[in-house]
């Protein structure tokens, strides 16, 4: 039998043994010479190690003498015919494959696609489980404040996913994980278990996080050039609709003046969780570079943010003022504390600029990604 009849079966096994020398390499062993072989016979050579394929035998001797067992040789060999069938390599798709041969292929081995995302995404779930259940014990366990902010994690990442099929928002589906955790009778306890402290804070966390990605986001030199289109478009449709709901509020349903405005603040803040991550995408995607308009509408909303949480600290200080209270003081509070974070952000900015330096090598590697 000639070498171009080998096999498939050959060729994986010879790949198993691919540390074996080939041959013509010389060693010395017990002061004689021997050769390391890697032949393909179809007979039983002399001592050799002989392994029949159906279609070629394999003949390997090692660099010591030392035969390798032929229950090995077999053994690899069982191993390879009994997953062949199984293997994406040895059964590819056919080019007009139907339903079921697409199924079938899609749970071959090793996973590939959507299915190994989906392994990946479980094996995740459970590893960080039993880290936490290592680590914060109780709080890991079902009622623990670690395992409902565990749940609430993945089940809005997975309710995420599973509507994005539907072409919505991935937000939206996070939005309804969250509503049903809190309020559906058995899964109610998720929410009811998660501390208000730790709620608050990731929430802020959140925000922050969204925020910064917006400043990341910016083009500066669109910023510069619309700096006063971006306050216009900030500070006129927060103002006016905050007026609109706190009239409306205050006719209709009889709120008091302070408790109308602070519903209209409310109401009149832009979500930055909705409209960053969108125009971030348009702007990957290459929309609106050209006349800067993600950098407007973002630098817009994220300011619009900051005027509406003003706003709304200076309208609850008058609210709530005591007789006690200065009202000066009640007033001004909400700009002084948005003065500080500016001035805040400046400092820690010029800060970051200079440090780390520009020559340090770190700084270089992560330049260039």
């Amino acid at each position: 039998m000639s070498k171009s009849d080998v096999t498939d079966d050959v060729l994986v096994v010879l790949k198993l043994f691919a540390s074996v020398k080939m041959a013509n390499n010389t060693t010395s062993y017990g002061g004689k010479e021997k050769k390391n072989s890697l032949e393909l016979n179809s007979t039983h050579e002399d001592g050799n190690t002989l392994l029949e394929t159906g279609s070629a035998s394999i003949v390997i001797q090692q660099e010591d003498g030392v035969k390798t067992p032929k229950k090995c040789q077999k053994l690899r060999l069982f191993c390879h015919r009994l997953c062949k069938p199984v293997r994406t390599k040895y059964n590819p798709l056919p080019e007009n494959a139907s339903c079921l041969q697409r199924f079938k292929h899609a749970l071959m081995c090793p996973p590939f696609g959507n299915l190994a995302g989906y392994i990946n995404f479980f094996c995740l779930a459970a590893f960080i489980w039993m880290v936490l259940i290592s680590v914060t014990e109780e709080g890991a366990l079902p009622g623990g404040n670690f395992f409902s902010l565990f749940v609430l994690f993945f089940a809005a990442v997975s309710c995420g996913y599973l509507i994005s099929f539907l072409r919505l928002p991935p937000l939206l589906g996070m939005l309804l994980a969250g509503a049903l955790l809190r309020n559906v009778p058995v899964v109610k306890i998720v929410g009811d278990s998660i501390d208000k402290n730790w709620s608050g804070d990731l929430r802020a966390i959140a925000l922050t996080v969204i925020l910064i990605r917006a400043g990341l986001g910016l083009d500066p030199k669109a910023l510069k050039k619309l700096s006063f289109t971006v306050l216009r478009l900030a500070f006129a449709p927060c103002l006016v609709e905050c007026c609109a709901e706190a009239v409306a509020a205050h006719l209709l349903l009889g709120f008091p003046w302070p408790f109308a405005f602070l519903l209209g603040f409310v109401l009149a803040a832009v979500s930055p969780a909705v409209v960053v991550p969108s125009l971030l995408g348009l702007s990957d995607r290459g929309y609106g570079l050209n006349k800067g308009i993600p950098t407007l509408v973002i630098a817009a909303a994220s300011v619009d943010d900051v005027l509406a949480i003003t706003g709304f600290g200076i309208v609850l200080g008058i609210a709530f003022a005591g007789k006690g209270d200065p009202l000066a003081w009640a007033i001004l509070k909400g700009p002084v504390e948005a003065v500080i974070g500016i001035i805040y952000g400046i400092v820690v900015g010029m800060f970051l600029w200079y440090i780390p330096s520009k020559d340090n090598v770190s700084y270089k590697k992560i330049a260039q990604y």
